[in-house]
Parts: C-alpha cells; sequence; structure tokens
C-alpha cells in the first residue's frame, strides 16, 4: 500500500510538471502570436518570452528525476504484490 501511495504521488508530479510546462508554451506562443500587433510594448513580451522559455528546461530536468522513483515504487509494488500471492 506505501509502494502504490509513493507511485500515484510521484504520477500526481510529474503530471503537474507536464501541465505546468504545456501552461509555459501556451503563454509563450501567445505572446509571440502578440509580438508584431504593438511595437510599444516588444521588448517587455520578449522578456517575457525568455523568462518563460527558461523555466522550461527546469521542469524538464525535474520531470525526468520523477520518472526513475516511480519506476523504483512500481517494481517494489509489484515485488509485495507477487510476495503476498506465494
Amino acid at each position: 500500500n506505501y509502494y502504490l501511495k509513493q507511485r500515484m504521488l510521484y504520477l500526481q508530479i510529474i503530471g503537474g510538471g507536464i501541465a505546468y510546462r504545456s501552461f509555459i508554451t501556451m503563454r509563450s506562443s501567445y505572446l509571440y502570436n502578440q509580438y508584431s500587433s504593438d511595437i510599444d510594448k516588444a521588448d517587455e513580451r520578449h522578456r517575457k518570452i525568455e523568462n518563460l522559455d527558461n523555466q522550461k528546461p527546469i521542469f524538464d530536468i525535474l520531470s525526468g528525476i520523477v520518472v526513475f522513483p516511480i519506476i523504483f515504487y512500481h517494481a517494489k509494488f509489484l515485488e509485495m504484490e507477487r510476495w503476498l500471492k506465494e
């Protein structure tokens, strides 16, 4: 039961990371599409896009790190399940 809860926790963390990464991508795409509409605010928009783009690798790394505990806890869960059946 412990391993199942840990696995679900890590799956929720990775799901949140993917959702936030999607939000960052959509927001930067929106800002990029608005880029040519108002030249006066172009510099401010460019800084916002750079800020969002700088956050993407951080969430990619965090999501990648979370994958290994998910695999570990799922393997432990399957091992405990097999052990209980014997």
